[in-house]
């Protein structure tokens, strides 16, 4: 997921994600990122933010295999 996210990646830590600016940007808690990650799920209620976000190569189909209710 994280390659469909370039303007997400972090300028400080090569090849992480910017957690506070994703969780800002979908409103969300840097807690709940975390949990998406460790889970390896995103609630299927995100998946249009996910799709919507600047820059974001993420398709929906991509995004299906991590999808949980």
């Amino acid at each position: 997921m994280m390659q469909g996210l370039p303007h997400y990646r972090s300028s400080r830590l090569i090849g992480q994600l910017d957690i506070a600016r994703l969780a800002a940007d979908l409103q969300v808690s840097d807690k709940a990122i975390y949990k998406w990650l460790s889970d390896g799920a995103v609630p299927g209620r995100r998946v249009h933010q996910l799709l919507a976000l600047e820059g974001a190569s993420l398709s929906a189909t991509t995004l299906l295999q991590f999808v949980t209710r």
